[in-house]
């Protein structure tokens, strides 16, 4: 394998290593991005449960009948809202090869657990609230006919009180002021079946006394009073029976917000935790990967610049062996060139009788003298070259002249 295929093959490992750096950096983005939407799903859930809250005690205040079912079509859009925001937090599944790479916190047994508490605790104020709505429409109910009797009551007892006070019978104004007691007592205090009885007795022992009169109508109005009362009285008990549910209920809906309260805090707790390893762990494959990504370009570098270095070399000793090459045959073609011009020289001189030193000398004092009038090294060394010459057109002279 040639030292191209290799720096090929090594920009390709490379290049996967960055293209895996950057897929754990996208990882790790869409992690966090998913774990803030599950903490805010959550924090929606339990906004949800708070504004259901709110209503079961906004209800327990109302007087209204109209304003109660606005209460209810309230509390349907969030318990609506509610079941959406479960479906989605069930049907986020990632696909089984996203899995191998990416965490899904919604699948961890814990985080299950600590859902279904929520989704238990929602299903426990949903109980709650239409129990409650139901009796709080009773209760409204109740308070209709009480308010409408009351003052039947009122009236009533004030007739009888002119009676037994016309009358003047002690024991009957004792009776009738326990009569007076007792209804205010059941009325506005207690309201409970033991007040109510207390309240009855006084009625009965008037009814008791008045039983053998055959003058007025004192008799009938106390059978009707009595009558009045049994009907009141049993709004009154409802009343405060249905308060005491109420006030349970609200206690109740309390406990289930703190208790979501305490699940929210330790489901945020294991998201963190959870996503904390999962970043640790893909920040250390980052890491690793990175150090590896750029050991290996400096062992790329250090390779291809050894054999970058050894090929330089190696062409600078082939051009070097190609330069002395040139050079001898150059100094070989001037050496033959010499010899030839000085060999034409002689023969030049050969018709003179004169030797071949003499074209030497002829050439040396050329050079002298060039040197001498001015001329460079180069323009001397020339002249000196050509001087040899100077008799050569003695071999076409016949010598018979």
């Amino acid at each position: 394998m040639n030292i191209r295929t290799k720096v090929k093959l090594s920009f390709v490992v490379v290049v996967a290593m960055l293209l895996f750096l950057g897929g754990i950096s996208t990882i790790i983005t869409y992690q966090i991005k998913e774990n803030n939407m599950f903490r805010e799903n959550i924090s929606f859930i339990l906004l949800m449960q708070e504004g259901m809250n709110d209503i079961i005690l906004e209800s327990t205040k109302q007087g209204d009948a109209l304003k109660l079912e606005q209460l209810h079509t309230e509390f349907m859009m969030y318990e609506k809202n509610f079941e959406d925001l479960r479906a989605i937090l069930s049907s986020h599944v990632h696909a089984p090869m996203l899995n191998t790479f990416i965490v899904n916190i919604r699948e961890d047994k814990m985080i299950q657990n600590y859902l279904n508490a929520l989704y238990a605790n929602e299903h426990r104020i949903e109980l709650m609230y239409s129990a409650l709505f139901n009796l709080e429409r009773e209760k409204l109910d109740y308070v209709t006919i009480f308010n409408a009797l009351y003052p039947e009551e009122n009236r009533a007892r004030l007739e009888i009180q002119e009676h037994l006070l016309h009358n003047n019978h002690l024991d009957q104004i004792k009776a009738l002021s326990d009569l007076r007691y007792y209804s205010k007592e059941t009325l506005y205090q207690h309201g409970n079946e033991a007040t109510l009885q207390k309240w009855l007795a006084p009625i009965n022992e008037l009814l008791d006394a008045t039983a053998n009169e055959t003058e007025g109508d004192l008799h009938e109005n106390l059978l009707y009073y009595k009558e009045v009362v049994g009907i009141i009285a049993e709004k009154a008990i409802s009343i405060e029976r249905t308060k005491a549910i109420e006030n349970e209920t609200i206690t109740e809906a309390s406990n289930v917000l703190d208790e979501n309260k305490n699940v929210s805090i330790a489901l945020e707790k294991t998201i963190s935790q959870l996503s904390n390893e999962f970043i640790d762990q893909m920040r250390l494959i980052q890491l690793f990967v990175g150090m590896a990504t750029i050991v290996f370009i400096v062992l790329l570098a250090i390779k291809v610049s050894r054999n970058v270095s050894l090929s330089m070399d190696e062409v600078e000793a082939k051009i070097e062996e190609g330069l002395q090459e040139v050079n001898a045959l150059n100094q070989e073609i001037e050496d033959t060139q010499k010899e030839v011009i000085f060999t034409m020289g002689a023969i030049g001189e050969s018709r003179s009788q004169e030797t071949g030193n003499h074209v030497k000398r002829v050439a040396e004092y050329s050079k002298i003298l060039a040197l001498h009038y001015g001329l460079d090294e180069e323009e001397a060394e020339m002249l000196k070259l050509a001087s040899p010459m100077h008799d050569i057109g003695k071999i076409g002279i016949p010598d018979v002249f």
